[in-house]
């Protein structure tokens, strides 16, 4: 009989239990079940949305490939307002840029490099494309720029000596050769952190500097030969 009462006391205290909670509990399923539906639908939608920017990207292409330039322009009007989520976005701009800079068209390639520097979805990309803006912004005659978006802030480790070196290039054409060692000196600094084959480059060019200082500083002092030569005679 003790057995019986504690059966009904368990139920009892179970009916009791899930008439205080059942609509937690049912809440709870269902908040489940949406986010479960609800990444489904944005996992799906992403998906969509790859398709549909690799089938514009690939237009592109076509027509970057054709030298149809104004059609490839509109495709990556396209892919810049409605899959800019998308890696192909970054990849377009550069595809672009790549044939204006080759038509010579510098400033429409600078804006397109631009724009990919600071939104493409891939950070590597961005990086490339900012190398790429400097030195489109360099043959646009804009040195200054150019350094200055190079230096817009501290690159990852990976990319650290071909930022370097590229400003230290730039500084060089200008006849700033402080400026130029000090470039191409951290240039080195970065690829002994992160070795590659173009540190053999980057020390000719500071060996160059030396030769062109070198010759500098003896044609300076040819006239002063000269006149020390004259007084003796």
């Amino acid at each position: 009989m003790d057995d019986f009462i504690s059966e009904e006391e368990k139920v009892k205290q179970l009916r009791e239990w899930w008439s205080q909670n059942w609509l937690a509990l049912v809440g709870g399923l269902v908040l489940g079940l949406g986010a479960v539906l609800g990444w489904q639908g944005w996992q799906a939608h992403q998906q969509e949305q790859a398709v549909q920017a690799s089938a514009v990207y690939d237009r592109l292409q076509d027509a970057v490939r054709g030298d149809d330039l104004d059609s490839a322009a509109t495709h990556q009007a396209t892919l810049t307002a409605d899959f800019k989520g998308t890696p192909y976005a970054g990849l377009g701009a550069l595809a672009l840029a790549g044939a204006q800079a080759r038509a010579e068209q510098f400033e429409a390639a600078a804006e397109h490099l631009d724009w990919a520097a600071q939104y493409a979805d891939d950070p590597a990309l961005r990086h490339v494309a900012r190398l790429r803006l400097a030195r489109v912004q360099w043959a646009l005659g804009k040195p200054d720029q150019a350094v200055a978006t190079l230096n817009r802030s501290t690159p990852p480790a990976a990319y650290l000596a071909a930022y370097r070196e590229l400003e230290g290039d730039i500084r060089h054409t200008q006849g700033q050769l402080d400026a130029a060692r000090t470039a191409y000196e951290a240039a080195l600094t970065a690829l002994i952190a992160n070795p590659s084959g173009a540190g053999a480059g980057v020390q000719r060019k500071l060996d160059n500097l030396g030769l062109i200082e070198t010759a500098s500083t003896e044609a300076a002092a040819e006239p002063e030969a000269a006149d020390n030569a004259g007084d003796e005679e």
